[in-house]
């Protein structure tokens, strides 16, 4: 009785990953039938049992260390066999050994924006990515990600995925770094959704002060960076500005006589935590001479 011979402790994931290395065409058999002589091993394709480190031995066999057999070998697992799979890699309690690391790089089982990839040396991750752009209900979607992140990055959505990249060498970056260094400066070039661009800096200013404390720097870069939308002077759309070439738009004082180009676009003055930012990062309250010399034009 396969139970029995089991007792009884085959658990779904046992069963999904035995049904995975199938399709790999990997077969796994118990241990305690193979050593009562049952069943022999009859190719390399045969495992003593499903651990991570004979899983990986099994598709070194199997590939002969080729980079397109690796390919062709786990395109037959759809994105949900292919996350079972990497699960059941991140789960192992086992060390890694040199072997392991070697092999569960040359696996096309990471997802980056360009779709999925083995492992390569300059291939990085943002630490807590999901769970950083989810914080203060923002909603993220797929096409959000791709629209933003270089395809340089490899995506994640669980401490597990981060701790097995960084088993493998992958080095982890700040969401403060990957604004400061990627998105910031390319922020004006970079072919991204208006939605895209907006979710990132609505997390970036509300999750300011966390930021902040990574990294100090950003303090700076986000005074000299262009990033805060306004209508344009020619009713075109909007454009991109620095906090200190606009006003606070709760400035009653002046507010009445300025034009929409030289006030944050309304949904950015919706949220109160967002405002308190800008005027940290320099929001004008006082008329300069450029100001006034626009408002008198207009009014001609």
């Amino acid at each position: 009785n396969n139970n029995n011979n089991n007792n009884n402790t085959i658990t779904s994931t046992t069963i999904s990953i035995n049904s995975i290395l199938r399709s790999l065409n990997i077969r796994s058999v118990d241990i305690k039938l193979y050593n009562k002589g049952t069943i022999k091993m009859l190719s390399p394709l045969y495992l003593m049992q499903p651990t991570r480190s004979g899983i990986l031995l099994s598709i070194l066999d199997r590939t002969k260390d080729e980079s397109s057999k690796y390919v062709d070998m786990f395109d037959v697992l759809n994105d949900e066999k292919l996350s079972i799979f990497k699960s059941f890699m991140e789960r192992g309690r086992e060390t890694l050994t040199t072997k392991d690391i070697y092999i569960l790089k040359q696996i096309p089982m990471y997802h980056t924006t360009s779709g999925r990839t083995a492992l390569k040396n300059d291939h990085q991750y943002i630490i807590n990515l999901y769970s950083f752009l989810s914080r203060n209900d923002i909603e993220i979607d797929d096409d959000i990600i791709r629209s933003v992140i270089p395809p340089s990055y490899i995506l994640t959505k669980s401490i597990l995925e981060e701790r097995l990249l960084d088993e493998l060498n992958c080095h982890g970056v700040s969401f403060s770094s990957f604004l400061i260094n990627d998105f910031l400066p390319t922020i004006n070039i970079h072919k991204r959704s208006t939605i895209a661009r907006d979710t990132i800096l609505h997390s970036m200013l509300l999750n300011y002060n966390t930021l902040i404390h990574e990294d100090p720097n950003l303090r700076d870069v986000l005074k000299a960076t262009s990033f805060i939308p306004v209508a344009s002077d020619n009713n075109s759309g909007t454009r991109l500005s620095r906090c200190c070439d606009v006003y606070d738009p709760e400035n009653d004082e002046i507010v009445h006589l300025l034009n929409n180009e030289h006030l944050p676009l309304s949904t950015w003055c919706s949220n109160s935590t967002i405002l308190v930012v800008l005027r940290q990062l320099g929001l004008k309250n006082t008329l300069d001479r450029s100001t006034i010399i626009d408002i008198i034009n207009i009014l001609k």
